[in-house]
């Protein structure tokens, strides 16, 4: 017994094992070919078309290329076409090569002369924004084939065009919505008129309208445009659009399912309308979903290729005749009776090739085409360039996500306003201090006209920082520019002015009269080239706010107002900084020309130079910051910290000192009456003379009786008769005697 049963295992492992393991691969293969023959449409063309490819196998001289305009992981549309691409690969038994994300006519361009370089033969183009680029790279590369998305046959030898019947899919996705409807109200969502996409939403609606007829109920129509294929965000308010009007089942025409989800998340039934079978991902809750098999396009083309049987002008139309569209399975929780009425409305297209119930809508034949209908029909390129929807659909408009604008912080805003508020107070008081000591020695050799006028020059300086942070309005972005400029050309305009008429005093050989009328031209001159300047920026520069979404640190949905100027406007602007530059400039050459002057009233070229300074140090660190941020508010709180730390610092420079000097020398005066008192056996002559000394310096008292040995021998006090003459104050010499 256990002889026999070991020579039985031995007879089943042996002999009977082998024999088995070749029935199932025979049984494998004819599964396969079963595979086929369901892709393919009938069992003869499929035998056919892999018999070709498998006998091509040694000769085959096809190098095959897939271009798509998205991401395979979409699960919709080009997820669909890259299966079709692996199902070829599976039929053919070949390789080919995959190219994500080719969105845009350049990056097309540059794909295919990659590909041609590394000696592919074949490209295919599977979506529109990438047909003109292929074409036009046909012209160059004559022996490379190319298959582009489109309807029509091509005049080029080396292209062909496939399409697949998209007005009969939107057709029966219109059909399912109208027989599944609860609300009688049913919507979709397309790219818009923008787009050519019309037409879908058009389809859509004729499918709706025969499926209500069949059903005797009235149904309504709604459509929204999104102006792109895909944008989720947009896509999402378009579909709360449509739910708030009732509608209970949507369709759009987008790369994606968001429409949709939105619609099944509230309780609704889906469809799938991106080529992929939708009930993969969200089970039930998809009604159905039209498919489109893109192996049958690719199998196609690579097989005409390898058996040189590419004729010129060849095309492929794919539809639900030729098993490239085709109905998903339903899912549970559609009715029964609307799966039958569907499926017969289906078999309709499958079984006749010329059936295009779309294109036979008689009220769009009487509103759009005004009774020019053959038969009561139109043929399927008129309906396709319909760009505008039928009279009956609801048109919703287009959808949006509205836009938050966004201001400049608070804070940054009170602070820069208490600042430049508070600075521009501070000149007031200045202002007010010049005009009460316009008499004492250190404000009347500076000239009280011209540091008004610099002090001026600063409150409009500090008042342009509370404009910059103020809301940028058309009239708020002119004074922008027009307040700090101004304010900057009368501050180093006039210091310019004061300091030339120190240099020609002591450039002369004796003292001339320079009034402030002489002088004050120049400072008036200096103002007008600015605003001659500004006036030409404002004509030509078409300054206004504007709302920019481009902005660094705000959101997809938010905008900031920011100031814009055309580059006319940029031009003159830059004019008006150079001339600012090259006073400066002068400035700085007039400083230098007058630094031997040592009597401290009048040198004020280490002012200018610290002044100088500082803006220099602004500019270094300003400047980069400026060009290395593209952000409206941090522009702002630039330019506003270079206004208050260029204006104040230079301002404080330069007048600071000033009350400084007249406070010593009232400290001094004081103590020189106290000692006359205390200390009457001083000879009073050289006790005035010493306290003449520590004011002013031997070396400017040689220079002062040169330059005004006439006005002293004319025995008049200038500054008292002429209050206009502006020149250096008079030596003084104490002549009396006091009692010892």
């Amino acid at each position: 017994m256990k002889l026999c049963k070991r020579s039985i295992c031995s007879l089943i492992f042996i002999d009977v094992l082998p024999v088995l393991l070749l029935l199932l691969l025979l049984l494998s293969h004819v599964a396969h070919c079963q595979v086929v023959t369901l892709g393919e449409g009938s069992s003869e063309e499929v035998i056919i078309g892999f018999s070709n490819a498998s006998m091509s196998l040694d000769s085959r001289n096809s190098t095959v290329a897939v271009l798509l305009s998205g991401n395979v992981n979409d699960l919709g549309f080009n997820y669909q076409i890259n299966a079709g691409r692996l199902r070829t690969e599976m039929i053919l038994n070949l390789t080919t090569s995959l190219f994500q994300n080719v969105d845009t006519p350049a990056k097309t361009t540059q794909i295919i002369e990659y590909l041609v370089t590394r000696g592919f033969n074949l490209i295919i183009s599977t979506s529109l924004t990438q047909g003109d680029s292929a074409f036009n790279a046909s012209l160059i590369y004559p022996d490379v084939f190319f298959v582009t998305r489109g309807s029509g046959n091509s005049t080029r030898p080396n292209v062909a065009r496939i399409t697949y019947d998209v007005t009969s899919a939107d057709y029966m996705s219109g059909y399912f919505a109208g027989t599944v409807t609860k609300t009688n109200r049913v919507g979709i969502v397309t790219p818009g008129a923008a787009l050519n996409s019309l037409h879908q939403a058009n389809s859509f609606a004729v499918g709706a309208y025969c499926a209500a007829k069949v059903l005797g109920k009235n149904i309504t129509v709604y459509s929204v445009e999104t102006g792109s294929y895909l944008n989720p965000d947009v896509a999402t308010i378009a579909a709360w659009n449509l739910l708030a009007v009732g509608a209970d089942v949507l369709s759009q025409i987008q790369d994606d399912m968001t429409v949709s989800t939105i619609s099944m998340n509230q309780g609704n039934l889906g469809i799938g309308t991106n080529g992929f079978p939708q009930r993969r991902v969200f089970g039930a809750t998809v009604g159905t979903s039209y498919i489109i098999d893109w192996s049958i396009f690719f199998t196609d083309a690579i097989v005409r290729l390898d058996t040189n049987n590419w004729t010129v002008g060849w095309s492929y139309n794919g539809g639900f005749d030729n098993r490239v569209l085709h109905l998903d399975v339903f899912s549970r929780l559609v009715p029964r009776s609307a799966v039958q009425m569907v499926q017969a409305e289906e078999l309709k297209f499958k079984t006749n090739t010329t059936y295009r119930p779309q294109n036979c809508f008689a009220p769009a034949c009487d509103t759009i085409f005004k009774g020019n209908c053959t038969d009561g029909c139109i043929s399927n390129r008129q309906w396709i360039n319909i760009n505008k929807l039928l009279p009956s659909i609801v048109d919703l408009g287009t959808a949006f996500v509205p836009l938050t604008e966004v201001k400049i912080a608070s804070g940054v805003q009170l602070v820069f306003t208490a600042l430049g508020v508070g600075f521009a107070i501070a000149c007031g008081v200045l202002i007010i201090a010049v005009i009460v000591l316009r008499n004492e020695r250190p404000i009347r050799s500076a000239s009280p006209l011209f540091c008004v006028i610099i002090l001026v020059g600063g409150i409009l300086v500090f008042v342009g920082c509370v404009i910059w942070v103020s809301y940028p309005t058309t009239i708020v972005c002119h004074l922008r520019y027009w307040i700090p400029s101004i304010g900057y050309g009368l501050i180093v305009g006039n210091l310019v002015v004061k300091n030339f008429r120190i240099y020609i005093l002591f450039k002369a050989m004796k003292n001339p009269r320079i009034t402030n009328l002489k002088l004050l031209p120049f400072s008036i001159g200096i103002t007008s080239v600015h605003v001659l300047l500004l006036i030409i920026w404002s004509t030509v520069g078409n300054t206004k706010s504007i709302m920019d979404t481009n902005d660094d640190n705000i959101g997809k949905y938010e905008f900031v107002r920011k100031c814009h100027l055309t580059t006319a406007g940029d031009i003159i602007f830059y004019a008006i900084l150079v001339i600012h530059g090259l006073i400066l400039l002068v400035g700085c050459f007039v400083s230098f020309q007058i630094r031997a002057v040592d009597i401290e009233e009048f040198n004020e070229s280490k002012s200018i130079a610290a002044f100088l300074y500082a803006v220099m140090f602004a500019l270094f660190i300003i400047i980069p910051l400026f060009v290395s941020s593209t952000s409206t508010f941090n522009h702002i709180i630039i330019l506003c910290v270079a206004f208050l730390f260029t204006a104040g610092s230079g301002l404080a420079i330069i007048f600071i000192p000033k009350f400084l000097m007249i406070k010593r020398l009232h400290k001094d005066t004081k103590l020189g009456i106290i000692r006359r008192d205390n200390i009457s056996n001083f000879d009073s002559t050289e006790s005035s003379s010493s306290i003449n000394r520590d004011i002013f310096s031997s070396s400017t008292s040689s220079i002062n009786r040169d330059i005004f040995s006439s006005s002293s021998s004319s025995g008049s006090d200038p500054f008292k008769s002429d209050p206009d003459f502006m020149h250096l104050p008079p030596s003084t010499t104490n002549t009396t005697t006091p009692n010892v």
